[in-house]
């Protein structure tokens, strides 16, 4: 007799049937519906409801932001942000606004100025009219610029190529610092002049201006005695100041200047004749040898000579002269 199905088979087939059936059923009626099925939720569009809002004109302007693209405008703000971003407020002012000025105070000195505003001795000689470059006085004011330089009023006749070989920079360099739209020049005008380099010839002048264009003179020799002043001796005049000196003793110049004579020159014996600013010019005589030639240029202090006892002389002395065009001056009245 065949055996019967258990009632336990047949009741799972039974449950496993129902969840077919249903599930399809749900299937169908989701998509007879129009609902995405389970595996539709992360495609894109593509449907004819999408292909419609793509052709809505309104679409381009209310839906996304536009702007002309102006490529000059463009440019021109990245230019200026690159700008803004690479200028600091410092460099932004104009190089007078950076100028500062400093009152001496007491133990000062040129150099420790120099040092703490990061300059060097010579940018405070170019940017003041200083009467000495050995000593300052408490209370004067220096102007400091705020970099390496100096400073130059523009004087009749020169041009902005004339100053740049001056100082040893370009004209570029001087209108730049300046702000200057041309190279169109006032006289009188002060420039800045940045990385100026000044010559030994310069600083003797601006000492000359400062001092209203007087020469400083220093004695030309250390030690002796007066042997002899200016003015009448033996019924002649003495036209210069005789120093008692041993020979080989340093004969220093006086003051800056170009040598214009070195060598034997009769009564004199062996001399040194230097021609200094406005018509001055010092006479150094009877030396035993010379230290400089013709065209030199020398600065004040430089040793030009050597003291001795040559030409129409009656012991080892230096005959030391002053003259302003041409005409002798007592010494002792001049040096300091």
């Amino acid at each position: 007799m065949p055996d019967r199905p258990r009632p336990k088979g047949l009741l799972i087939v039974g449950i496993a049937l129902v969840i077919l059936l249903g599930s399809g059923s749900y299937f169908i009626f989701r998509a007879f519906l129009g609902y995405p099925l389970f595996w539709e939720n992360n495609i894109g569009g593509g449907n004819e409801e999408d292909l419609l809002y793509l052709d809505r004109t309104d679409f381009l302007v209310e839906d996304i932001p536009t702007r002309s693209l102006d490529i000059e405008s463009i440019v021109r703000e990245v230019d200026e942000t690159t700008v803004a971003a690479e200028t600091t407020p410092e460099e932004s002012l104009s190089v007078w606004d950076r100028v500062t000025t400093h009152v001496v105070t007491k133990g000062e000195s040129l150099w420790t100025i120099a040092r703490k505003y990061d300059v060097d001795v010579d940018t405070l000689i170019g940017a003041n009219e200083l009467k000495s470059h050995d000593k300052i006085s408490i209370g004067q004011e220096l102007t400091i610029l705020p970099f390496k330089g100096a400073t130059h009023k523009v004087e009749k006749g020169e041009s902005l190529w004339e100053i740049s070989q001056r100082y040893n920079v370009s004209v570029n360099d001087i209108m730049e610092t300046n702000a200057l739209s041309s190279q169109n020049i006032r006289v009188g005008e002060l420039l800045v002049i940045r990385g100026a380099t000044l010559t030994s010839a310069e600083k003797d002048r601006r000492l000359l201006i400062a001092r209203g264009g007087i020469p400083e003179f220093i004695r030309p020799v250390d030690g002796g005695w007066i042997s002899s002043r200016f003015g009448m001796r033996w019924g002649r005049m003495h036209q210069g100041l005789d120093i008692a000196v041993n020979t080989g003793t340093p004969v220093r110049a006086a003051a800056a200047g170009t040598v214009t004579q070195a060598g034997n020159a009769g009564n004199y014996g062996i001399l040194v004749i230097i021609k200094h600013a406005n018509g001055y010019e010092t006479r150094y005589a009877h030396n035993s040898r010379m230290n400089v030639k013709v065209g030199q240029y020398v600065k004040q202090g430089d040793i030009i000579a050597y003291s001795g006892n040559t030409g129409n002389s009656t012991g080892p002395h230096l005959h030391f002269e002053i003259r302003i065009n041409g005409k002798p001056q007592d010494p002792l009245n001049i040096i300091r």
